[in-house]
């Protein structure tokens, strides 16, 4: 139960930190500093470049570290520096099976939301260009059948909102984010009007990473320049920076309505995604992301990534020739939304503080098999690029390139002391959290709801944010990170208790006692606990003999048959919800199932016959025949426990099968 836990705790921080197909730049996860790193001189001054020869020796010990720790098949790495590649490398294998080494030069990695960056530079190149408009509405660059709805009192989504991941959309990964199938495989356009979600808050308000908007911006810039995003990427970014590597395209037999799909001479070189059984690696198919391709379909190596890291670093110009002009340059460096305690969005960019005055920009992207990390250090000239391709594996690819730069040039301090004072603010600050990125309605919105961020203060003088640990600043409501003092966070107070806390571009918010899993878990136990004896009753013979009225024996028949079908769908979900912990992808590419949709008609069954069960109570308790008092007491408790978890369960989404 504790692994259990301490896996949803990690998941949902994680959530909130925009993990799951993309991430604002977030605090290195602790890895055991390698020989290399404590040997090397630090710090450099900004205008001295990596030592010849220090650099490797960390990176080598730093990813075999990783790899053996976290069972990685294969990973990539490149570090480019004052216009010089220093550093591109492969470990391990793109083809366990055959034995194909990762080669950095030819084999292609999945690098998720990394995606966006060019999404971005080609919305600006239009913006630049004068034929579109960061304040203009998306919906007046897209076609009729998706654009946004509006939503009375609320402005319509701008492009700023959507680069700044404040278009005010519920996220839905489940079910479409990802497949499998390509017989699945929807148009840009067809997907974005079919897998539409809600619009939960105002535009330009919250932050709330966004899939869905990114896709819906590329598909805006597609059609201002009149062609298809693919088609756009390779005409203004791949082929005039030679990124001969790189590719918006995916694997699928070709079929009308779709892009083309993959070179042959690129998928041959495309690397396995990977992930690890316990006793070795198995491959998984291929993921596709179509439907959502501006927001995570290219596939890159580790030499491409160098070229399109120094061109980034060079303001859009490459051997020569401009890709992009200066004013989107500008753009990319200059924040567009800014968070408390520093760090923002530049341009659809990330950027974020790295210790020693440094700031970072660039971008993290993960497939449920494959992690990247993007990350440019404009002060020191210097572009950081890791890939992997193996599910689970994240702390190597967040890791690294901060790594790097405080080995070299930023050496971290220690550990900040804790701040006693704030134990008695403990209930200010106590409670259950919900990131804003999830959804909102439906089994979904039910599923995700266990992913909530406990929050607590802890002696002597700590405010943990799951397994995170941060102290206060002479700021009210500001903290920093114990560990990483240049991560912040802002504790927004509401009547006697905070109510969200703002942390790297992600917000999350303080949940009420019908949203916190301890409320489900406490009123399922107890419903299981009365089902259990209701059936126990009905199994003894003497209990039929007993006299009842007409009204009786149909209640009594209801409240049995909801006893039955709640005994059945609260273990059988619980098993459910203990193997997607174990194999999250059996979630992602197969929800919502067939049986999470059987228990959800079984709960929605329950609750009705537990309701209808309630209302004939008076009629069970009317007159002097039939049961007695003690067993009409019974029944009224019994019926008000099933009635009181099914309404439970329908405010939380879970009785709505038929809204996945």
């Amino acid at each position: 139960m504790l692994a259990i836990r301490s896996r949803l705790v990690r998941l949902s921080l994680a959530l909130a930190l925009f993990a799951w197909g993309g991430s604002a730049p977030a605090a290195p996860e602790p890895v055991a500093r390698p020989a290399a790193a404590t040997a090397a001189k630090a710090p450099l001054s900004p205008d001295q470049p990596i030592p010849p020869g220090a650099l490797e020796p960390l990176v080598d010990a730093t990813v075999r570290q990783a790899m053996e720790r976290d069972h990685i098949a294969g990973v990539t790495v490149a570090v480019v520096q004052d216009g010089q590649v220093v550093l591109k490398k492969g470990y391990g294998f793109a083809d366990v099976a055959r034995r194909r080494p990762v080669d950095p030069d030819r084999t292609l990695f999945r690098v998720g939301s990394i995606s966006k960056t060019f999404t971005w530079l080609m919305t600006l190149n239009a913006v630049e260009h004068g034929r579109m408009s960061l304040d203009a509405p998306l919906n007046s660059y897209l076609p009729p059948k998706v654009r946004i709805p509006d939503r009375p009192g609320w402005r319509q989504v701008r492009v700023r909102d959507a680069m700044t991941h404040t278009p005010g959309f519920e996220d839905t990964p489940l079910k479409h984010l990802f497949l499998r199938d390509p017989a699945k495989l929807l148009s840009v356009d067809d997907d974005l009007a079919t897998w539409r979600p809600a619009r939960v808050f105002p535009p330009g308000e919250v932050a709330a990473y966004s899939n869905y908007a990114a896709a819906l911006t590329g598909d805006a810039m597609a059609h201002v320049e009149g062609g298809l995003w693919p088609d756009i990427l390779e005409a203004e970014i791949l082929k005039p920076a030679g990124l001969t590597h790189t590719t918006g395209r995916e694997l699928y037999p070709p079929r009308a309505g779709l892009p083309a799909p993959m070179a042959a001479e690129l998928a041959q070189d495309l690397s396995q995604p990977y992930r690890w059984t316990g006793a070795g690696f198995t491959a998984d198919p291929f993921e596709l992301v179509a439907g959502n391709a501006p927001a995570g379909a290219i596939s890159s190596t580790a030499g491409d990534m160098a070229r399109y890291m120094t061109l980034l670093l060079a303001g859009g110009v490459i051997d020569g020739r401009t890709i992009y002009g200066p004013a989107t340059a500008a753009a990319i460096r200059t924040p567009m939304r800014a968070y408390p305690g520093g760090g923002g969005v530049d341009g659809g960019f990330f950027q974020g503080p790295l210790g020693g005055g440094l700031l970072s920009y660039g971008h993290n992207g993960a497939t449920m098999d494959f992690h990247s990390n993007l990350m440019i250090v404009p002060a020191l000239r210097l572009g950081v690029f890791v890939a992997t391709n193996t599910e689970g594996e994240h702390s190597l690819t967040n890791a690294l390139p901060a790594l790097i730069v405080q080995t070299f040039y930023a050496a971290p301090p220690p550990p900040l002391p804790a701040t006693p004072a704030i134990l008695r603010d403990a209930d200010l600050y106590r409670g259950e959290y919900l990131s804003t990125r999830r959804p909102f309605h439906g089994l979904e919105a039910f599923a995700m709801g266990f992913l909530t961020t406990p929050v607590s203060v802890a002696a002597p003088g700590y405010l943990m944010v799951g397994p995170e640990r941060f102290v206060a600043m002479g700021e009210p409501g500001m903290f920093q990170d114990a560990d990483h003092p240049w991560v912040q966070i802002q504790a927004q107070a509401g009547p006697g208790r905070t109510t969200k806390l703002i942390l790297g571009g992600g917000e999350l918010w303080r949940v009420d006692w019908v949203h916190q899993t301890r409320t489900l878990g406490l009123v399922a136990l107890l419903t299981m606990l009365t089902s259990a004896g209701v059936l126990f009753g009905l199994a003894s013979p003497a209990r039929w003999r007993l006299p009842q009225t007409a009204a009786q024996r149909i209640a009594g028949a209801l409240r049995g048959s909801a006893a039955a079908l709640w005994l059945f769908g609260i273990p059988v979900f619980a098993l459910k919800l203990q193997s997607a912990l174990a194999d999250q992808s059996t979630v992602v590419y197969g929800w919502p199932g067939p049986l999470v949709t059987a228990v959800s008609i079984a709960g929605l069954v329950a609750a009705g016959l537990s309701w209808a069960a309630a209302a004939l109570t008076p009629f069970a308790w009317a007159g002097r025949d039939g049961w007695s008092g003690w067993r009409k007491l019974r029944f009224t408790v019994t019926i008000a426990v099933f009635s009181a978890f099914g309404a439970l369960l329908a405010v939380l989404g879970a009785l709505q099968p038929w809204n996945p």
